[in-house]
């Protein structure tokens, strides 16, 4: 199904997805004590939010397809940085915890991990938003 101006069936569609996404999302996320839940909820206010802004564009089903055609994604370099500082975190996690065991007499460990978590959170967020864009 395309949209067109004779087929607007398609904008209609996603925009009621949209409606009915948020309404979920706000509903889950008001309602449940949980984080996880509250998370999800989250995520289905943005899922519902990106959903009427393509509803509302000229011609949205082409849209997304060209949005996922043409897309840069992020390289083999980005992946292995990526990974590396997922595993430098969880040697410098490893490092605390040791130390806590043993009172927090040392200092380092606990600047080594803030650092490394904070430029693995860093490297993480550049590589979600390349992969949504």
């Amino acid at each position: 199904m395309t949209a067109s101006p004779k087929n607007p069936y398609a904008r209609y569609g996603l925009l009621s997805m949209a409606v009915l996404a948020v309404l979920a999302g706000g509903a889950i996320g008001f309602m449940a004590s949980n984080f996880t839940i509250r998370s999800i909820g989250l995520a289905l206010l943005l899922v519902g939010v990106s959903l009427g802004r393509t509803a509302r564009s000229n011609d949205p089903i082409n849209q997304i397809a060209a949005r996922s055609a043409a897309s840069d994604r992020p390289g083999p370099i980005l992946w292995t940085v990526a990974i590396a500082l997922t595993l430098a975190t969880a040697i410098a996690l490893h490092f605390l915890y040791r130390d806590a065991l043993h009172g927090y007499h040392q200092v380092l460990p606990v600047y080594a991990f803030a650092a490394v978590a904070l430029i693995c959170g860093s490297v993480w967020a550049a590589l979600l938003a390349r992969l949504v864009q």
